[in-house]
């Protein structure tokens, strides 16, 4: 009976650490971080700081093709965006600023090995926004693709002020799905 309770307990133990190990390898990190700041939804324009973030378009995807690239398997949430830039100076859009966050509190990261697959031949040419000037008064669009767990739902994007050395402003705009 003994080595039996320890055999469940090793198998439970092991069931425990796979989970946890397979959320971290996508990206998974439990917050227990409050959403606060400005909260919107799809097609809603959310003012912070000296930024304005828009949503404009969400959605799943298990498959990501491109010509002349293979097909990528997995399980992919495709945002579409426009960022527009309120303050005085040109400002920097960094990868960091978007994060994807499910209902269960697991926080997933921009792909920037898939940018590939945005810009240009995924979708449409100059989606690709991060990692350059966006200049006073100016808005880009662009777009960005989360790999997630397969079980993950309930998303909703945080995007976040552009310095955050100035202002740790956040935006929580829910996806809907």
């Amino acid at each position: 009976m003994g080595c039996l309770g320890v055999f469940v307990l090793l198998v439970v133990s092991m069931i425990v650490a796979f989970t946890t190990l397979r959320s971290h390898l996508l990206g998974c990190y439990k917050t227990a971080a409050e959403q606060k700041g400005p909260k919107g939804k799809i097609g809603q324009t959310v003012k912070f700081s000296n930024v304005a973030w828009q949503v404009t378009t969400a959605r799943q995807a298990t498959e990501l093709k491109a010509p002349s690239y293979p097909k990528k398997k997995g399980n992919f949430v495709i945002v579409d965006f426009l960022f527009t830039n309120n303050a005085d100076e040109v400002t920097y859009l960094e990868t960091g600023s978007l994060t994807l966050l499910d209902g269960e509190g697991c926080e997933f990261e921009m792909q920037p090995n898939e940018f590939v697959y945005i810009d240009p031949v995924y979708l449409a040419p100059g989606k690709n926004i991060f990692s350059e000037n966006v200049n006073p008064g100016v808005t880009k669009d662009g777009e960005v693709i989360f790999i997630v767990a397969p079980e993950a739902k309930d998303f909703t994007l945080r995007a976040g002020d552009t310095d955050p050395f100035i202002s740790d402003e956040n935006a929580y705009i829910e996806l809907g799905f």
